[in-house]
């Protein structure tokens, strides 16, 4: 129990803040957060963050908890236990939906903060790609700092201070990853000065906390309006919204980017490198000459940053994302990966493939020529060529499992799938998706380009998670589809073969929309006009009456 003295309100914060602080410098993690749980239970508020993306910030201010599959914070609380996510692929299978929000996310962890029966909130620690996975003493620590948090908390409640949260999340300055020496300054300034390549330092929220003349001199501005303004306001036509997300994407991802743009003023193309730490991002700018060959960077993405074609993919992401949750036939699915993820992904084919009867089937495709889609559909499940996860001794190489394949070329899909690579199907790189719904796996998803392309660590996650939301929504489709084939077979069986004929009357049978087939109504009519009519045909009716059996 702490002392009264330590459990005002600014101590006790104070406090949290130090162990937030500490937590994170102490787990290896580049970025952290605090949630508190509202009064209820049902959402959660950010209440501090430390490296948090500024972007990152607002869309985590506040959080619905209903379901573990909203993301590892609603896990965390719902089910009273240390989440631990491995890497982006892993995030985009299991929370698909936050996975297209959040795309550049790599590791998390997660941990509920309880004292005895209550839930005060949540920790939330992200991870780079290059960061160990925590072993069992990291993770003891962990808990336990979110078990101090719990205590600090219920002892200031107890003693008469609910404390809750600002209007705005705290954001808490970083552990230096390396702290400063004094020695020698002027030495490091000279050897900076002596470099054609400008350089400037910016800290987690985009503010610049370092720049030199060089750097000044490219992006045409002054060293004092450069300083503690943040990038995208000292230097206005750095300001859309593509040049800020290749910010947020190396630091939410702590990978090296790079990209290029023209200055304004002098026409002159600059190359802008992005290499981040915990604390904020170093620039380096530099007239462009090509871009640099770097595995890291090109692992995050390289190139012209994203224009407007960048946002459109967004855009049809969104739409596509949206579109799959009101999908009701396999038919609209298909429609929809066409109409908008080929088109965001810049793909040219697609194909579903599944296994169903004890033969591959293709229920859908675009691009694929139908031959090749007709050599596939209804093969026997121990077929040549082998598809991968469906027919018999064919390697899933992760894909029952939920792992998706990326191939950038036929030589690497030749490496693995041999058959497959020897098919003439006008793709040079495969995206090779899993279909899985209740944790089983039924089916594949191949994305194919038009040309060999290596795939980003974003492109993978967005592939992975939109995979995810497809899979929920072909699967639906596909018992919709059987239902309703169903209900029309039965539908069908029960229409007479023949309508009986009565003396004087003229009969026949109308099948009202979404309602039964029925009798309807009669005239009299002399005996010299009666002739027998047909039944109404199967196909008249089957529409109208699949919905009430159905």
């Amino acid at each position: 129990m702490a002392h009264g003295e330590d459990l005002q309100p600014g101590a006790v914060q104070e406090l949290l803040d130090q162990i937030v602080a500490r937590t994170v410098a102490g787990m290896g993690a580049h970025a952290g957060a605090f949630f508190r749980l509202e009064p209820g239970g049902e959402v959660l508020v950010l209440d501090a963050s430390l490296g948090m993306p500024t972007g990152f910030v607002g869309l985590l201010r506040r959080l619905r908890v209903a379901a573990a599959a909203d993301g590892p914070l609603a896990e965390a609380i719902l089910q009273r236990h240390l989440v631990w996510v491995a890497s982006g692929e892993e995030f985009a299978r299991r929370y698909p939906q936050l996975a297209l929000t959040f795309p550049f996310v790599s590791a998390v962890a997660a941990t509920p903060i309880v004292a005895g029966s209550r839930v005060w909130g949540a920790m939330l620690l992200l991870f780079s790609q290059k960061s160990p996975a925590p072993d069992a003493r990291a993770r003891g620590r962990f808990t336990t700092a979110a078990r101090c948090i719990a205590v600090l908390l219920q002892d200031a409640a107890e003693a008469g201070h609910h404390l809750q949260p600002g209007l705005a999340a705290r954001l808490l300055p970083p552990t230096p990853a390396h702290p400063s020496a004094p020695a020698h300054p002027q030495a490091a300034a000279d050897f900076i000065a002596a470099l054609p390549e400008g350089a400037c330092r910016l800290d987690v929220r985009g503010r610049i906390t370092f720049a030199d003349h060089t750097a000044a001199d490219l992006l045409g501005e002054s060293i004092p309006h450069l300083l503690g303004a943040r990038v995208w306001e000292a230097v206005p036509w750095l300001a859309p919204a593509p040049y800020r997300l290749r910010y947020q994407a190396a630091l939410a991802s702590q990978l090296p980017t790079s990209y290029t743009v023209k200055q304004p003023r002098t026409g002159r193309e600059l190359l802008l490198q992005l290499y981040p730490d915990r604390t904020g991002v170093s620039l380096r700018i530099s007239a462009s000459a090509g871009a640099p060959d770097s595995r890291d960077e090109l692992a995050l993405g390289t190139g012209a940053a994203p224009g407007p074609a960048g946002l459109d993919a967004h855009y049809h992401m969104m739409q596509l994302s949206g579109g799959l949750a009101a999908a009701a036939s396999v038919d609209e699915v298909v429609e929809l990966v066409v109409g908008h993820l080929l088109v965001a992904l810049n793909a040219h084919a697609f194909a579903f493939l599944v296994a169903e009867a004890g033969r591959v089937r293709v229920v859908g495709h675009h691009g694929f020529s139908p031959e090749l889609a007709d050599l596939v559909d209804h093969a026997p499940l121990a077929s040549d060529p082998p598809l991968p996860g469906l027919t018999t001794g064919a390697p899933s190489w992760g894909l029952a499992q939920g792992v998706p394949s990326f191939f950038a070329d036929r030589d690497e899909l030749r490496a693995v799938y041999p058959e497959s690579a020897s098919i003439d199907d006008g793709v040079g790189a495969w995206a090779w998706l899993p279909l899985m719904a209740s944790g089983q796996y039924f089916g594949v998803c191949v994305v194919g380009y038009r040309q060999p392309r290596s795939f980003t660590l974003q492109e993978r996650a967005t592939l992975t998670a939109i995979s995810a939301l497809i899979s929920q929504a072909l699967d639906r489709a596909r018992q919709y589809d059987a239902k309703h084939q169903l209900a029309e077979g039965l539908q069908a069986s029960l229409l007479p073969r023949t309508l009986p004929t009565m003396h004087g009357l003229d009969v026949a049978a109308i099948c009202p929309q979404a309602t039964a087939w029925r009798w309807a109504a009669t005239s009299t009519t002399s005996s010299a006009s009666r002739t027998p009519r047909p039944p109404p045909s199967s196909e008249t009716c089957r529409a109208t009456v699949s919905a009430p059996l159905a």
